[in-house]
C-alpha cells in the first residue's frame, strides 16, 4: 500500500469512528452515573392529591421490609392509616376499631383502584435510586429493569436521576403504575406524579429524613372488621 492509500484508510478509519460515536444512544447512561442504592429508613412528609382529594398530608415511614402511611386531611386529623410488611399488609380507616387486611404488595385508592406497591419498591421509588440487581433493559435509550417481588419494574435514568418508574404484575401490557419524578433533591424526587387503577395524585415533599426503623403500629392488633365479637 503506498503513502497515499494508508493517509486515505486512516482518514477514513477516523471518519467511520467518529460516525460511531455519532450514532450511540443519545441517552444511554453511563454506569458511574446510575442512582443505585440499598434501602434505608427514612421518614418523609408529603402534600397529596389524590382521586379528587386534595391538600392532604402523608406521611411515609420505611426501610425496605416494613411501611407505614398515614394520610391526614385537615382538622379531621388522620383519615386512613396502612402498614405493609412483606407478604402482608393491613389498613385502617380514621380511628377504626377494626382494620382491613390487605393483600400482599398492594396499596389501595379511592373508587377501588390499588397502587402495586410493596415495601422494597415504596423505598427505592421514594429515595430515587434503582437496586442494585437492576440491568439494561431491552428497551435501551436509559431504561433499567428489574423484578421486584412479583414486579417488573423499569426505572429510567437521565442524568444521574430517576425521571420515571413504571411497575406491571403478571407479564401485563400495560404498566399498573406508572410515577413521574422530578424537582430532584440530590437523587431524592421532589415531586411524584402518579397514575394507577384509573386514578392519578401527585406527592410533593416537604421533608425528607433519615430516621429510625418504623415500629408495627399497636392498631395492627385490632379485629378484622366485620368480624362478630
Amino acid at each position: 500500500m503506498s503513502r497515499a492509500e494508508r493517509a486515505l484508510a486512516a482518514a477514513l478509519a477516523g471518519l467511520l469512528l467518529a460516525c460511531s460515536h455519532v450514532a450511540s444512544p443519545a441517552r444511554q447512561v453511563a454506569p458511574a452515573a446510575l442512582p443505585v442504592g440499598e434501602a434505608h429508613p427514612f421518614a418523609a412528609l408529603y402534600r397529596l392529591d389524590c382521586c379528587r382529594q386534595g391538600n392532604l398530608l402523608a406521611t411515609i415511614r420505611g426501610d425496605g421490609e416494613r411501611l407505614s402511611v398515614a394520610v391526614a386531611a385537615g382538622p379531621a386529623g388522620t383519615v386512613v392509616e396502612a402498614w405493609l410488611e412483606t407478604g402482608d399488609g393491613w389498613l385502617r380507616n380514621g380511628g377504626d376499631p377494626c382494620v382491613r387486611p390487605l393483600p400482599p404488595g398492594v396499596l389501595p385508592l379511592a373508587g377501588g383502584a390499588t397502587v402495586p406497591l410493596d415495601p422494597a419498591l415504596a423505598a427505592s421509588l421514594l429515595a430515587g435510586t434503582v437496586p442494585p440487581e437492576a440491568r439494561p433493559s431491552p428497551r435501551d435509550g436509559g431504561w433499567l429493569e428489574a423484578e421486584v417481588r412479583d414486579l417488573t419494574v423499569s426505572w429510567l435514568v437521565a442524568d444521574g436521576v430517576v425521571t420515571t418508574l413504571e411497575a406491571s404484575r403478571g407479564g401485563a401490557s400495560a404498566p399498573s403504575l406508572v410515577v413521574t419524578l422530578s424537582g430532584h433533591h440530590g437523587r431524592v424526587p421532589g415531586r411524584l406524579a402518579f397514575r394507577a387503577g384509573g386514578q392519578s395524585g401527585e406527592l410533593v415533599l416537604v421533608e425528607w429524613r433519615s430516621a429510625p426503623m418504623p415500629a408495627r403500629p399497636a392498631w395492627v392488633s385490632a379485629p378484622p372488621c366485620g368480624e362478630r365479637s
